[in-house]
């Protein structure tokens, strides 16, 4: 469009953006939004990996002390060196102690100040106010981000968002007015970013697909001979930067045995998963139903033809934006901020054993709406087509914010969060049925965490935690022989876990006076475990 080749490079030469009085119309708004949606998570539970990250580890319980303070600083917990985090969540039990509903406020909180700096960043880069405020909407009320802002753990995620917001707003004041403090500014939030999380690593090439549109540093002429090389060696610091940390993130994972190797998952099992995930986070933008907190990896399950139709997908797509790069550049720059952000979590890099999950399309879902969702055009669009547009806009927040509210509920608790991940699950998982017979567990439902244990162990016979949970189960209904079978075969499993040679420990400490065993063992494996040890 003519309107779009008008737009681009306008903004280097236009004045600062000033905040408007408009503007805090729409920061209210997704205030609003916000707090409707996620309002409800103040009575919600730490579930999940919250466990092992936050009520595990004593420091946690020491707020923001010294000792703690330099914890945080060092710890390496479960393969991820996230320190600005970790301290997040220190200073949640400093001022709120171990309550999880402030700790859930803060996300939300996080989740409202990127959509605000959403808004306030693409309004400066484009010049285009009331579409990058329906875009901003759209990105806060999508189904997608509830994982990232209802689950505590996910504060990395948005914190580092945050950060990357900071970097792109704070590159646009540096091409507006080049210094080497306000390439500092740049530079200082990326690294602030890192700290919180490793997932901003295609910063460099963004900050690339920025210059080409909509910042026009790339045109022909537009700049003396050389001028583009330059524009790529100012980005070499933010490289060097991102491949530390990604090298860094890469060993930490490796460390724990969460990375995959060639041998347990080939590079055929990984690319088709990546091409099947990245249309799945196309297709689950569009129509965000069947989300759940867990989707297990099973590539030997998978038909050739999903493969083939995920495919294809991603090739039309291509090759529609690649051939209207010319008339709209927004869409083929959506299309490239999406699969940048989206390529280290894509799977070509095994991490964990799920095949997709929610959290991970958080920053690529800015690129599709890039596509979907009108920056293509800009303020000459005319205004017949305004009323249309708007009322579109605001019907699909509506929409979405409505499927957002629903989805949050389901992690109000670990139980009904992984019956919500049984329900949509593609195929059955040790995961899910070692989590749900957990929750069931906790929740008085002894029978049922029997069950679900039992069919854990039939997928897996080998997995440390499901024994220890069995071992348990058999120590509550008193059939010790058991228990001790399990115990001893979940310390085979996992010689090194503490905890799982402490419930050992333990459990034959007691068993050496039979008159007592039973009380005894309630004071040490099942307190410890129903939390009344704490």
């Amino acid at each position: 469009m003519e309107n779009d080749r008008l737009a681009i490079g306008a903004v280097v030469r236009a004045p600062e953006h000033r905040v408007r009085p408009a503007a805090f119309v729409v920061l209210a708004v997704l205030a609003a939004m916000v707090a409707a949606i996620y309002g409800q998570t103040l009575s919600f539970d730490y579930v999940f990996d919250d466990q092992g990250y936050i009520l595990g580890p004593a420091e946690m319980r020491e707020g923001l002390s010294p000792a703690a303070v330099l914890w945080a600083l060092r710890s390496w917990d479960y393969g991820n060196w996230f320190p600005l985090t970790r301290l997040s969540w220190l200073a949640d039990v400093e001022l709120f102690g171990m309550n999880p509903g402030p700790a859930h406020l803060v996300n939300a909180l996080v989740h409202l100040a990127n959509a605000w700096c959403m808004f306030l960043v693409l309004t400066a880069l484009t010049g285009l106010r009331w579409r990058s405020a329906a875009l901003a909407a759209l990105w806060a009320a999508h189904p997608l981000q509830v994982e990232a802002v209802a689950w505590i753990t996910e504060r990395s995620l948005l914190l580092a968002t945050l950060f990357l917001w900071a970097a792109l707003g704070a590159y646009l004041g540096y091409v507006r007015r080049p210094g080497a403090g306000r390439y500092l500014a740049v530079v200082l939030a990326a690294l602030l970013g890192y700290l919180c999380k490793p997932i901003l690593l295609a910063l460099p090439l963004l900050l690339l697909l920025l210059d080409w549109w909509p910042l026009g540093r790339m045109r022909s002429g537009a700049h003396a001979p050389g001028a583009r090389r330059q524009l790529i060696v100012e980005k070499l610091p933010l490289a060097v930067l991102a491949a530390g940390f990604g090298m860094k993130a890469i060993i930490a994972q490796s460390a724990v045995g969460s990375l995959a190797s060639m041998d347990a998952l080939s590079f055929v099992h990984r690319a088709g998963n990546a091409v099947r995930g990245v249309s799945w986070y196309i297709v689950k933008a569009v129509l965000p139903t069947g989300l759940g907190p867990y989707y297990p990896l099973s590539p030997d399950t998978v038909r050739w033809w999903h493969t083939a139709a995920a495919a294809a997908l991603l090739t039309v797509i291509t090759l529609a934006v690649a051939r209207a790069w010319r008339t709209r550049p927004a869409a083929l720059a959506g299309w490239l901020w999406f699969a940048l952000t989206l390529l280290p979590v894509s799977g070509l890099v095994q991490t964990g054993s799920h095949a997709s999950a929610d959290r991970f399309s958080y920053i690529p879902l800015i690129g599709l709406l890039f596509m979907v969702g009108g920056l293509p055009a800009d303020r000459g669009d005319g205004k017949r087509r305004a009323p249309l547009a708007v009322a579109t806009a605001a019907l699909g927040v509506v929409v979405l914010a409505a499927a957002s509210f629903a989805q949050t509920r389901y992690w109000r608790d670990e139980l009904s969060l992984f019956g919500r991940a049984l329900a949509v699950a593609d195929s059955e998982s040790t995961i899910i049925r070692n989590h749900l017979a957990e929750a069931c567990e906790k929740a008085g439902d002894f029978a049922s965490a029997l069950r679900h244990n039992q069919v854990a162990l039939k997928l897996r016979p080998d997995w440390a935690p499901t024994r220890r949970g069995l071992g348990r189960l058999m120590i509550r209904r008193g059939d010790l022989e058991d228990a001790e079978r399990h115990l001893r075969e979940a310390v085979k499993l996992e010689p090194k876990d503490q905890a799982v040679r402490d419930d050992l420990d333990d459990f034959l400490r007691c068993r050496q006076d039979p008159g007592t065993a039973a009380a005894c063992l309630d004071r040490s494996i099942i307190a410890r475990w129903d939390g009344r040890g704490r």
